[in-house]
């Protein structure tokens, strides 16, 4: 499910558009509020974990930066995205669940319908991630997913 409509910011009001609430609501969290019709609010939901500083280290090791496959940014402009999201699919704040993505990289993926998959080698516990892209406007197809690779220096002495 993607947000094709708008979103509000809490401070003014100011209208943006679904890909950036989603990009935002993947990077930082939010607390949902239920509202009747007349606006006020009936029940307000819990505020979602975001990465902790640990698990930021640990990714950025484990990826080296953008995963994006031509995208060379380093982690430290890197933002995380969880893999599943956590208003959809109740996404885990893990590590295994999140991958670095620049901000280009990241509104990218959010706006065009891209969407990043994990596949775990019971054998091996070894993971591969996969970049699906979204489906032709005409056709409803999409294309082969393309396998992520680590861009770490650290990927060699992990094989």
């Amino acid at each position: 499910m993607r947000i094709t409509g708008v979103g509000h910011l809490e401070d003014g009001g100011q209208a943006l558009p679904g890909g950036l609430i989603e990009k935002y609501l993947c990077d930082a969290g939010a607390v949902p509020v239920i509202q009747h019709e007349h606006h006020r609010p009936l029940d307000v939901g819990r505020d979602q974990r975001l990465f902790t500083t640990k698990q930021r280290i640990a990714i950025a090791v484990r990826d080296g930066g953008c995963i994006w496959p031509s995208c060379t940014a380093p982690p430290s402009v890197c933002e995380l995205h969880h893999l599943d999201h956590w208003w959809e699919h109740h996404g885990k704040t893990d590590v295994d669940h999140g991958v670095p993505l620049c901000r280009n990289c990241h509104l990218r993926l959010h706006n065009e319908g891209w969407r990043i998959t994990r596949e775990r080698v019971p054998e091996t516990g070894i993971d591969t991630y996969w970049l699906h892209p979204p489906a032709h406007p005409v056709t409803g197809e999409a294309g082969e997913p393309l396998r992520l690779t680590s861009k770490s220096p650290r990927r060699f002495t992990a094989a």
